[in-house]
């Protein structure tokens, strides 16, 4: 009876091992199904859950240089359900020195004018971005920060001028600890944004280099909870 039972057990064990890998096959999305090549090429995800009733919160996140909307897709698309954001993942161009601001900012602008039109969502928008998308985002909240919630930026390298006009925006600065090129230019940074008035965190993600830690998703949703759009 005893080697009957185990031989029980370890067939229900198989059950529900295949249940579960069922139904996380069934889950998984295929990006090229949430691809947008017009009015710029752009990732678009939008929960099951959304209705043209209320009026929802965007989630943009900005790659790095030499990459794609695919990468940001890949980084913020598993919490959109969960959160209940709309994602949008543009991808830049350019090449591995990064592009041109003016550039990502008008690819940017239409395709918010595009989502606006077939989708409920909000005026003001949280903005992530990593590496070279963190500089991206810095200044798209610096020249439109009326549009603007709440932004992260993760492991930039490079950083501008504030305005004025851009002093209610909440920023989070994060950084690698292991990266010696931009652990203080980020530190200074943050301290700069401090003394000009902003709210501004500062975060270190200890023994990492310049990468999308899962401890720099993970602050960025939980500063997005905070000042969701």
């Amino acid at each position: 009876m005893q080697t009957q039972s185990r031989w029980l057990s370890y067939f229900l064990l198989l059950g529900c091992l295949a249940v579960l890998l069922t139904a996380c096959g069934s889950s998984s999305l295929n990006p090229n199904d949430y691809y947008h090549t017009a009015p710029a090429e752009y990732y678009l995800y939008v929960p099951a859950q959304y209705t043209p009733e209320t009026a929802w919160p965007v989630f943009i996140g900005v790659h790095g240089a030499g990459r794609t909307g695919l990468d940001c897709w890949n980084d913020w698309q598993p919490h959109a359900d969960e959160e209940g954001f709309i994602l949008i993942c543009p991808s830049m161009g350019g090449d591995a020195t990064g592009w041109y601001l003016d550039d990502g900012e008008a690819k940017l602008n239409a395709i918010l004018r595009a989502v606006n039109e077939e989708y409920s969502i909000k005026n003001r928008y949280f903005l992530a971005g990593f590496s070279a998308g963190a500089f991206f985002v810095e200044m798209y909240g610096f020249r439109y920060a009326k549009w603007v919630a709440a932004v992260s930026m993760i492991s930039a390298g490079d950083f501008d001028d504030a305005t004025s006009q851009a002093r209610n925006i909440p920023y989070l600065v994060i950084v690698g600890g292991n990266e010696a090129d931009r652990l203080e230019l980020n530190r200074g940074f943050a301290n700069y944004l401090e003394q000009l008035g902003f709210n501004v965190t500062f975060h270190v993600v200890p023994n990492a280099g310049h990468t999308m830690t899962e401890e720099a998703r993970k602050v960025t949703l939980e500063f997005y909870r905070q000042y969701e759009p």
